[in-house]
């Protein structure tokens, strides 16, 4: 879903990549990309720069995602969070302005693994597990906040999952995890695939933004 078509001489920006595991695997498996991480602590960015120093298609910068003055306008053609986008709700006009500026024509702008809060069972347990560790800007996202990150762009689009899915998380691992987890994985696909009106109350989005 990220990296589709012709890759050749394209630019990757994923924003808060924290210790910088996803755009190193993406510069890791495409030579060809021009890769940059961002993320506001230097502390992240340390660990991501030690971890992946021998990629040269790759580098990574501190800095505020809301203001990336180091990058012109029309300078990547994809952007990319994973489970990014539910972190900066305080401002999704302003991250929206400044993703859409950086992004080529045509560019896109990609959000993996955020956490939908359409199912009051799930948000519960996120509830209650966020609880111990008291993070401050946790939030699951809904619909209304796709609608207004999506001004700056021309159309998006949400991929739903783990309905019954997100429960797997409890397994142990074990090889009949393994098996259980795709029994369920299939089961939410028939669902999906027979009634489409339950998408909404999967766990998880994958979320693309066109400009």
């Amino acid at each position: 879903m990220i990296v589709e078509g012709n890759i050749e001489g394209k630019k990757i920006l994923e924003i808060c990549c924290g210790k910088g595991d996803l755009s190193g695997s993406l510069a890791s498996m495409y030579p060809n990309l021009k890769v940059v991480g961002i993320d506001f602590s230097e502390d992240c960015i340390y660990e991501a720069k030690s971890k992946y120093l021998s990629i040269q298609n790759l580098q990574y910068e501190v800095g505020d995602v809301f203001n990336m003055k180091n990058f012109e306008n029309d300078s990547f053609d994809i952007v990319v969070g994973q489970a990014a986008l539910h972190h900066l709700q305080n401002n999704l006009k302003g991250i929206s302005k400044e993703i859409a500026r950086v992004l080529k024509p045509n560019g896109k702008c990609i959000f993996i693994f955020e956490p939908i809060g359409n199912n009051p069972f799930i948000s519960a347990i996120r509830s209650f597990k966020n609880s111990y560790v008291r993070l401050l800007d946790e939030a699951n996202l809904y619909e209304n906040a796709f609608q207004i990150f999506a001004a700056d762009f021309s159309r998006y689009e949400v991929y739903y999952f783990n309905l019954l899915g997100y429960f797997s998380k409890i397994l142990p691992k074990s090889k009949l995890s393994k098996v259980i987890s795709n029994v369920v994985f299939n089961i939410d696909k028939f669902l999906y695939s027979n009634m489409p009106f339950v998408k909404k109350y999967s766990a998880n989005a994958n979320l693309c933004f066109w400009k």
